[in-house]
């Protein structure tokens, strides 16, 4: 499969493209075929390391996606192949208070996000799409259901931002192609950073 890679924090400059094994779930885990996903001005930070935790790299971006999944490992019974989800933010989070093993779950900053055409998720990870959300509205959910991440991004880092509201971007891959859409996300990367990117293959 493809999947975009940060090598190196420095931007756009940072993303390869490369050729990686199809992932297989290992238990409790799902495989998921990535249908939408969406840029956030998590991801920009990360990709500039201006974000507030460290990325472990080489790392596939992105928190936010959707697709199906395509097989489950052993003791997964609750989803199947076919089945519509989303993934989570933190992916051993449930519910109750954020504690702090919480952070080292993070998908597209401690682990791998949904810049490929596959990938792995927890089973406890992702979440049923309603069937009146598209792909793209569902990939689109994630962080924006945080209402106070505009203030709290200009507060945590005492300097004029963005407004991440739009810095907001929906890619359909079904629609372009991994490929190209993975160009678009390094565009706009391109076009928010203060540093002309060299440029991307």
């Amino acid at each position: 499969m493809k999947a975009w890679q940060l090598m190196e924090a420095t931007g756009p400059d940072g993303l390869k493209l490369q050729e990686m094994a199809d992932p297989k779930p290992s238990p409790g885990q799902v495989v998921v075929r990535v249908r939408a996903m969406s840029l956030n001005y998590r991801d920009l930070m990360i990709a500039s390391s201006q974000y507030r935790m460290p990325a472990v790299l080489p790392l596939i971006p992105l928190s936010d996606g959707a697709g199906e999944i395509t097989a489950v490992g052993a003791g997964v019974t609750r989803w199947k192949r076919g089945d519509r989800v989303a993934g989570t933010f933190f992916q051993n989070w449930i519910g109750g208070p954020v504690r702090p093993e919480a952070f080292q779950a993070a998908l597209g900053g401690t682990l791998n996000g949904m810049l490929a055409e596959s990938v792995s998720l927890s089973a406890d990870g992702i979440v049923a799409i309603p069937p009146h959300l598209s792909f793209e509205e569902a990939g689109d959910y994630v962080v924006k259901t945080d209402a106070g991440r505009q203030d709290f991004v200009r507060q945590y880092f005492h300097h004029n931002v963005p407004d991440p509201h739009l810095c907001d971007l929906v890619v359909n891959v079904e629609k372009l192609g991994p490929q190209r859409a993975a160009h678009l996300i390094a565009e706009a990367l391109a076009a928010l950073f203060p540093f002309p990117p060299s440029g991307i293959q």
